[in-house]
């Protein structure tokens, strides 16, 4: 029974290795592409329920807008420790 479950393990451990490094693989050959993508998806990420409340995003200020211009700068750090390890 032990020998199942161990297989069972193993072999999820396997398909998320996979997984992470055919995404890790994508990223690699287009980090443009990741870089924007990962960029709108933080920043939107952070300013969409803003707006779905109705909230305004305030220029200049630090609760709206300084939190999501610093989703480019996470993405560029994530992106860079991917491609350049």
């Amino acid at each position: 029974m032990t020998s199942a479950l161990e297989g069972q393990s193993i072999c999820a451990a396997t398909s998320a290795h996979s997984a992470r490094g055919w995404l890790t693989g994508r990223i690699r050959a287009h980090p443009l592409l990741a870089f924007v993508g990962l960029s709108y998806a933080l920043s939107w990420g952070y300013w969409l329920p803003l707006v779905l409340t109705g909230q305004v995003v305030r220029l200049g200020s630090s609760v709206t807008e300084f939190p999501g211009l610093l989703c480019p700068m996470i993405a560029a750090l994530l992106i860079t420790s991917v491609t350049r390890g």
